[in-house]
This record gives C-alpha cells, sequence and structure tokens, in this order.
C-alpha cells in the first residue's frame, strides 16, 4: 500500500534508499504496490521502474 506522499519525500531523500528494492516475500517494488499517480510519479521521479517487468506492470496499471 502506497503511503502518505510528505513521508515518502522525506524517505526519498535518504542517498541510501532503493527505490527498486523487492520484497523477499512477493519480489515486487513499491511502484508495483502502488495505487496513487502522484507517488508513483515521485517513485519514477526517483530511478524507480527501471526493470522491464515493472514497465510491462505499469501499462496494465489503473491508478485510483
Amino acid at each position: 500500500q502506497c503511503g502518505n506522499y510528505e513521508e515518502l519525500k522525506i524517505l526519498l531523500s535518504v542517498r541510501s534508499v532503493d527505490v527498486n528494492y523487492r520484497s523477499l516475500t512477493t519480489g515486487q517494488t513499491a511502484l508495483m504496490h502502488c495505487k496513487n499517480s502522484q507517488i508513483a510519479e515521485l517513485l519514477l521521479q526517483h530511478g524507480a521502474g527501471r526493470f522491464l517487468d515493472e514497465k510491462r506492470f505499469l501499462l496494465k496499471c489503473t491508478f485510483s
């Protein structure tokens, strides 16, 4: 589930944050879990979606 936009901005300001980190249990990233276009855009601006399977996933996504 996507969190608060302002909280995410703060988290992304930390250099060691990996926006492409994959869950050990599901293999998914924050971008794959995101249901908010504003947060998805912020993740993309910080380098999320570098992997082909994420880009294919995004094509199928509809944001609420």
